[in-house]
């Protein structure tokens, strides 16, 4: 997977590699490149492309239906610690409405959500097209009750949420990211949920994987 580099540092020292399989069609973590250079073959696998989206869907509904805290409560021996939110009516945000995004805001839609979304390349068209409102960015992190990310990992989206972009969410906001750790400035939304500047967020990736003891 994209977690694991083979950058052609790593590439150059390993002579006797002939063929390299990722999963999935499109791993950026592989320097194609050196990969020619040094007679490596580079295959990918199928994916079940349902399965990244749906646990987009298990962590929105973990976190906003408070279910983790609620059975540590009750296995603690507590009893209703915490009251989760519904979701009709609210506002569902996706960052990045391609193929994930999209099957994202379609089970937004059946919760009757009111979904919005942004990307750079992002036309109103395109969002109509699914059911969804484009706005722009800015606008993306003031409405959202809940916020999912789908974007691929580049030089353009590293950090493209940062302290400024989470300061825009509202203090009763959710942040969702099953999509590449470093999208997020993880320091910065350390610090937002610190000072409760948003309600939460439930991840699925990190800056470094697996993550450090301790953290």
């Amino acid at each position: 997977r994209e977690r694991t580099a083979f950058p052609k540092s790593l590439l150059d020292r390993l002579p006797n590699l002939g063929l390299l399989v990722t999963t999935g069609m499109r791993n950026l973590s592989v320097d194609m490149a050196a990969a020619r250079d040094n007679g490596v073959v580079v295959c990918g696998t199928q994916m079940m492309r349902h399965v990244p989206f749906e646990l987009a869907w298990a962590l929105i509904m973990a976190i906003t239906k408070k279910i983790p805290a609620e059975d540590r409560s009750m296995h603690e021996g507590g009893w209703h610690h915490a009251v989760g939110i519904g979701l009709k009516g609210k506002t569902l945000g996706i960052l990045g409405l391609g193929s994930l995004g999209t099957e994202v805001a379609k089970i937004g839609i059946a919760f009757d959500m009111s979904v919005i979304a942004w990307s750079e390349n992002l036309t109103a068209e395109r969002a109509a097209d699914v059911g969804v409102t484009r706005v722009e960015k800015d606008e993306l992190f003031a409405q959202s009750d809940v916020l999912s990310i789908h974007l691929l990992l580049s030089e353009r989206t590293t950090g493209i949420v940062g302290a400024q972009e989470l300061a825009k969410m509202k203090p009763t906001a959710y942040l969702i990211n099953t999509a590449r750790g470093p999208i997020v400035d993880e320091p910065a939304l350390i610090k937002a949920l610190q000072e409760k500047k948003i309600a939460g967020a439930a991840l699925d990736v990190f800056d470094v994987e697996p993550l450090q003891i301790g953290r």
